[in-house]
């Protein structure tokens, strides 16, 4: 979502500026990659150009930070990218390519460039080179009206990424407005995977959880096992939720019952996820243990069956989304002894959000 104010600047410039030059010719350049127009605005230079898939191991493209357009004198700064990310360490970005021939239409810009002149697109990370142009050479007597934005919206595009917060890692995918967003928990049993949608397009899109896929990878006998985890429906997991409570509610009939319920308390509540509604329902017996005089569990059980209640509105179900609105959720996936990784694709919009979580304990 954060560039798109920058693509409306840049649309802006590109209606008020009068000199859209054709590239006439390129000295050096990428077989996938082509050069195509130069446009002098005010302050900046932005140079189009097409990449075109032409393999299958060009599945994930984007452009280093240190790029700098330069000619023989000086460098000129990289100022901004449209439709092209810029990675980095703090958001580590990727345009996703699924087919041979696809094309992705993007624009740089970079501080103002003389165009009397050639001048060259490259890394200053030499360990870099997958985008050096040399010897781009644009036509100054031809002026072309190009349609910035038409240009960048014909060739729609999926943008995976990763990004950190609060130790945690989330990854995101968009797509002509539609985000989604994805962190995982693990717990003893259980991998929770909290899921954001944000519909910021112009039609109506179906998180359909028929479709979401669950992969479990592990290592027997130096070979690689694949096997399918169990992804819990809504009511799957209340049972397993109302069974736990019930448990409690039975160490809690009896007073002699209550020191070795409250024994468990400390020790049983960390077994659970950080935030789970496991664990806030034993810290909730831990309260009311704590509690003078307390000679009923119907308090105990109310708030339990109110905190079962609470956490299960937000369990993830499918769900139609319209332009402008938003859902988000938690569900949970069944861990598989040993196992070592999942892989987990959640589809949403025609838009394949995969992504794979290391199974270190």
């Amino acid at each position: 979502m954060k560039n798109i104010v920058p693509i409306l600047l840049f649309m802006l410039l590109a209606i008020e500026a009068g000199a859209q030059h054709p590239v006439t010719s390129v000295q050096s350049c990428p077989d996938n990659i082509k050069i195509k127009y130069v446009l002098q605005g005010e302050n900046s230079t932005f140079v189009f150009a097409t990449y075109t898939k032409q393999s299958e191991d060009q599945s994930e493209i984007c452009l280093s930070r240190k790029t700098v357009a330069c000619n023989e004198d000086e460098n000129f700064k990289f100022l901004e990218a449209y439709s092209m990310p810029i990675s980095d360490e703090a958001d580590q970005a990727f345009i996703l390519l699924d087919q041979i021939g696809q094309k992705l239409n993007f624009v740089l810009e970079f501080e103002k460039i003389p165009l009397g002149e050639s001048f060259d697109i490259r890394s200053l990370d030499y360990e870099d080179r997958s985008f050096v142009v040399t010897g781009i050479k644009a036509d100054t007597s031809v002026v072309k009206k190009v349609d910035g934005k038409r240009f960048i919206e014909s060739t729609p595009y999926v943008k995976r990424g990763k990004y950190f917060k609060d130790g945690k890692t989330c990854i995101y995918y968009t797509k002509e407005g539609v985000w989604v967003t994805i962190d995982a928990t693990l717990g003893s049993e259980y991998l929770t995977l909290n899921v954001s949608i944000v519909n910021d397009s112009d039609h109506g899109i179906l998180l359909d959880l028929k479709k979401m896929t669950a992969i479990s990878k592990k290592i027997k006998s130096d070979k690689e096992i694949e096997e399918p985890m169990h992804i819990l429906s809504k009511s799957e997991y209340n049972d397993i939720w109302a069974r736990s409570d019930a448990n409690d509610e039975y160490y809690m009939k009896s007073n002699s019952a209550l020191g070795k319920a409250g024994s468990l308390v400390n020790h049983e509540s960390w077994q659970h996820d950080v935030w789970s509604w496991e664990r806030t329902g034993l810290e909730v017996l831990g309260a009311i243990m704590e509690e003078e005089n307390e000679r009923s569990i119907q308090p105990y059980k109310d708030r339990l069956d109110a905190a079962r209640k609470a956490g299960l509105k937000d369990y993830l179900q499918s769900q139609s989304i319209a332009a402008g609105d938003s859902y988000s959720g938690y569900i949970k996936l069944k861990r598989i002894k040993k196992q070592k990784l999942a892989i987990v694709n959640i589809v949403v919009d025609g838009m394949n959000c995969m992504t794979d979580w290391n199974i270190s304990k």
